[in-house]
């Protein structure tokens, strides 16, 4: 069998044919008559024992071909072999790359369509695409040969795995893309630290790290205020804030990611907002200006 527009041969092997020729023949109509091929754009290797099938046609389903070799006539021939013409399936979804969190299962899905398919999936093993390996059902995957691969909880040693699918309709075969397993990290206590660095009451300063798994990361200086921007996540960054009520606030760094939200609070007493002596000026200021 080929795929239309396709390639495939015939071959016998073990003939003891000394100084005596070979000649693919055809039967083309389904009469028992067969002709001679000759080399051409679809035939090649018809005097050899090897005849060359290039580009294969939808008419050319149910060909009959034998082999004729001898001396002289009449030659003997061949049993003879049928071709059949097959379609290509058509891959009408493919697999999409995804992310997971470290304790998720994952799944990848193609659909197709043409005839009787099967299906087998392969991973590059995180090695790169040159490196790819059937996939065979245990461990962490099943459905290797459906049209949906299932991997129960990876874990991080399947991050940047590629997988695809060959699907075939008989001897024919497309391959899909390569899609691509990404496994998020969990994120632990110490990807987020919070510390008071200065004391300037009613304005404090805070130092703060996040680490770099975070995706998203913002300060929140207590009540109902507004959340600041932590970035760039990855580094100690400080964060000045003034208070214009007296109270005890929580100030809290939150970071984020797909699969985890980390947050670090801490208490702070405010007592400094109000009407403040200055006895080297002998003036008051108060605090917020009033308007």
């Amino acid at each position: 069998e080929i795929c239309l527009g396709g390639s495939g041969s015939f071959t016998l092997s073990g003939i003891n044919n000394a100084l005596g020729t070979y000649q693919w023949q055809a039967d083309t109509l389904g009469t028992g008559t067969f002709v001679d091929l000759v080399n051409n754009s679809t035939y090649s290797g018809v005097t050899t024992t090897t005849l060359v099938i290039s580009n294969g046609t939808s008419s050319m389903n149910n060909d009959i071909f034998r082999l004729a070799a001898g001396k002289c006539a009449p030659m003997a021939v061949s049993d003879t072999g049928l071709l059949k013409l097959g379609t290509m399936p058509v891959l009408t979804s493919l697999p999409a790359s995804q992310s997971i969190c470290v304790d998720q299962s994952g799944k990848f899905i193609v659909a197709a369509v043409g005839g009787a398919l099967s299906y087998q999936w392969q991973t590059d093993g995180g090695l790169g695409s040159a490196n790819w390996a059937n996939i065979t059902n245990g461990g962490v995957y099943s459905g290797a040969t459906n049209d949906t691969l299932l991997l129960t909880v990876p874990g991080m040693g399947y991050n940047n795995y590629k997988f695809r699918c060959i699907v075939r309709n008989g001897a024919c075969k497309d391959t899909t893309n390569n899609a691509v397993l990404t496994v998020v990290p969990a994120m632990t206590a110490s990807a987020v630290t919070i510390s008071l660095l200065t004391n300037n009451d009613p304005q404090f300063t805070f130092m703060g790290f996040v680490s770099n798994l975070a995706d998203t990361a913002y300060w929140n200086f207590g009540g109902a205020g507004a959340l600041y921007p932590f970035s760039p996540v990855g580094s100690n960054l400080s964060q000045s804030h003034t208070y214009t009520l007296n109270g005890t606030y929580t100030v809290c760094l939150t970071a984020s990611t797909d699969c985890d939200t980390i947050k670090k609070c801490m208490p702070i007493v405010v007592s400094g907002v109000g009407i403040e002596e200055y006895l080297l000026y002998n003036s008051i200021s108060i605090f917020p200006i009033p308007n």
